[in-house]
């Protein structure tokens, strides 16, 4: 962590075996991964490990919890939670909730909906692109981070979204007041 001129306050180190770093850097990404701060609580998903990671601020050298699953993206987090979902949402992106003091699996998604891109987090709303069967109903889905349920009808999104493979894919990125939607056509 640094201070507001730039100069570290404080670092974690955590073991990774060669192999982990290695594909790690050969992995292609297409999302940021954020850090989640809650309180003194910092929680990060790190793309050589594994896993989440819980630090407090004050005693960064020894974390709060390390959890798993491997593969796990953070969404966001909201209270006393942080959402997480598969890094690739072809596995499914079931969300998931932890708790932010100790790492505890707190809840699951209750969704049915089919994922068509990776879910975002914006003004304390999940939102996930999801699809119909088959090539039809391309839809943003908004979820209650607090109980990883639809909050009301999905938005639908006109057009044909679709990859080389026929798969419906789109991404999000949300502001305040704002959603953008991107994928291939």
């Amino acid at each position: 962590a640094f201070d507001r001129s730039g100069r570290p306050v404080w670092r974690h180190a955590y073991h990774v075996a060669a192999s982990a770093v290695r594909a790690a850097a050969e992995e292609p990404t297409d999302s940021a991964e954020p850090v989640v701060t809650i309180g003194q609580t910092v929680i990060v998903a790190p793309r050589d490990r594994g896993g989440i990671i819980g630090l407090s601020r004050g005693v960064p050298d020894r974390p709060l919890f390390e959890t798993g699953p491997d593969g796990v993206r953070i969404v966001g987090a909201t209270g006393d939670r942080v959402i997480l979902a598969p890094r690739s949402f072809a596995d499914g992106d079931r969300l998931t909730a932890i708790a932010v003091a100790d790492g505890r699996p707190l809840d699951s998604e209750h969704s049915t909906a089919v994922p068509a891109g990776p879910a975002v987090m914006a003004g304390g709303t999940i939102l996930r692109p999801t699809r119909g069967a088959g090539r039809a109903g391309i839809a943003v889905t908004a979820i209650d981070p607090a109980t990883l349920g639809p909050m009301h009808s999905a938005l639908p999104i006109p057009g044909d979204w679709h990859d080389d493979s026929g798969e419906p894919v789109l991404h999000l990125a949300a502001g305040r007041d704002t959603l953008v939607v991107a994928g291939s056509r």
